[in-house]
């Protein structure tokens, strides 16, 4: 049996309804059971817990061979996923761990977000550590913003980077949790090619039918209108970092793992920007 946690969120939920879809055995490890239920995937059997509650953990693990670990990133997430690992390694069977992590992800990683993330994979279970770039789908974070102003604002300068659509990194958890031959492996994920955020504007531009325009800021900048808005000085941090090194080309390496793995090719910007254009246009 297989045992996602976080199947209510972006990525989650595409990996719950496509291992639902294959009839595979499956539980969800959630919080909020009427979320949950909304949906309307009958085969899956849905557990209450709450990561920060540790015994409420192994009840959801029981005859579990392989978990599908995915939780949103906070202050708490290296706490939150070691309570799941801790609880994994005391089952029964030592379930194999399928992990959604992050770029660089190491104890001793070039940002906050690779250290945290770094710090979960070294758990002592089988492990297959998902590594994406960067999601498309931040964009959509973005999208009010753009219906109403025709523009986004991010500290990139001339980045290039090869930002990856969230369901094909689904479909990649979805191959690498059902198949074998995956243990002990890094699998880095990216789109098909680096673009830049001006070539990310044009694009929209051409989708949504009116100019997009893409406002280089710097991190100061960014920082302020971010704290603004009531984002929390933390995130605001962890996402310069982040920007720092994209904007010295950490983004721009692409991999075939989407590929191999899926037998089919990354998508691109251009489609994920067809596929989500009623987000980009005027309000």
């Amino acid at each position: 049996m297989i045992l996602v946690v976080g199947g209510t969120g972006t990525v989650g939920r595409l990996v719950l309804e496509s291992i639902a879809a294959a009839d595979f055995e499956t539980r969800a490890l959630v919080r909020d059971l009427d979320k949950a239920r909304a949906l309307k995937l009958a085969t899956v059997q849905f557990v209450q817990g709450d990561l920060a509650d540790a015994a409420s953990i192994a009840p959801a693990l029981e005859g579990i061979e392989k978990i599908v670990l995915i939780s949103s990133f906070s202050q708490e997430m290296a706490r939150l996923q070691t309570n799941l690992v801790e609880a994994a390694a005391r089952a029964s069977g030592r379930p194999r761990i399928v992990k959604l992590s992050g770029a660089g992800a190491a104890p001793d990683g070039p940002t906050t977000m690779a250290r945290w993330h770094g710090a979960i994979e070294d758990s002592g279970l089988p492990w297959t550590f998902l590594r994406p770039v960067y999601f498309m789908q931040n964009l959509l974070m973005m999208s009010g913003g753009i219906r109403k102003s025709g523009a986004f604002a991010l500290p990139a300068a001339g980045a290039a980077v090869a930002q990856i659509d969230a369901r094909d990194v689904a479909a990649v958890i979805v191959r690498v949790v059902v198949e074998a031959g995956h243990e002990g492996k890094a699998y880095d994920l990216t789109g098909p090619d680096a673009i830049t955020w001006v070539e990310v504007a044009e694009i929209l531009s051409a989708v949504a039918d009116r100019p997009i325009r893409y406002d280089p800021v710097t991190p100061e900048e960014f920082k302020r209108r971010l704290e603004s808005a009531g984002m929390p000085a933390w995130l605001v941090d962890a996402l310069n970092e982040m920007f720092a090194q994209f904007r010295a080309g950490a983004g721009m390496r692409t991999t075939d793992h989407v590929r191999r793995i899926t037998n089919q090719p990354p998508r691109s910007f251009a489609v994920f920007a067809r596929d989500h254009a009623h987000a980009f246009r005027a309000d």
